[in-house]
């Protein structure tokens, strides 16, 4: 009697013990998924926290400080620049202003190294005046990509906006036009069998030392 009452007895703790198992594993899975669901929550809070530029650069200037309120420290930046990524500043009269446009061409050349040309774009044409001395101006950026000369703040720039393109034209040297003073006519002087012959021309953009020639000569 007491083997049978044994046997019934262990069969029951064991039964008991065993859903106590299973028991536990249902908790532990719960608790398992709970913080799973707790760290993607913290983990997207996270990504509000962080400010990413839209570009890689080197920051040169940093305001803030570990653990610094960054709503009550309005005022404060992070300053990162692109060193390949060139901008310059330009303002322009009334009577150009009205030329431009965003995403026009621009030609530019340093004091520095005068011989490299670089191509660079308008990105923003300002239509908000800024006074200087009693003459108005508007703000111009231009910017453009770095090549292997080391380009420094402030330097000195000359910068040409391409108003108009055109390919395949003549183009002379300025300083081989002549005027003449009664009839205001141009001409230049062509050589032709070893003799200086007059040919009246017209011509009409001027660039960098150059103008065209419309009619009077062929290539």
């Amino acid at each position: 009697a007491r083997g049978v009452i044994k046997g019934r007895t262990e069969g029951k703790l064991e039964e008991k013990q065993n859903s106590k198992t299973d028991d536990d594993v249902v908790a532990a899975e719960n608790t398992l998924k709970t913080a799973q669901l707790d760290l993607e929550q913290k983990q997207k809070k996270l990504e509000n926290f962080k400010i990413t530029a839209p570009f890689d650069g080197k920051i040169t200037a940093l305001d803030f400080k570990v653990w610094d309120n960054i709503e009550a420290n309005a005022g404060k930046y992070v300053y990162l620049v692109n060193p390949n990524i060139i901008e310059i500043k330009i303002n322009l009269d009334q009577v150009d202003i009205v030329k431009v446009h965003k995403w026009q061409t621009a030609k530019i050349t340093f004091d520095a190294f005068p011989w490299v040309e670089y191509e660079g774009t308008l990105w923003d044409v300002s239509w908000i005046a800024a006074w200087d001395q009693w003459a108005q101006s508007y703000p111009v950026k231009v910017t453009f990509t770095k090549g292997k000369e080391d380009i420094f703040s402030w330097m000195t720039a000359w910068v040409s906006i391409v108003l108009e393109n055109k390919d395949d034209i003549i183009t002379i040297p300025l300083s081989a036009i002549e005027t003449n003073v009664d009839s205001w006519e141009k001409f230049v002087l062509v050589d032709k069998k070893r003799k200086k012959e007059k040919r009246t021309i017209t011509t009409w953009l001027t660039w960098n030392w150059v103008i065209e020639v419309v009619s009077g000569l062929e290539v």
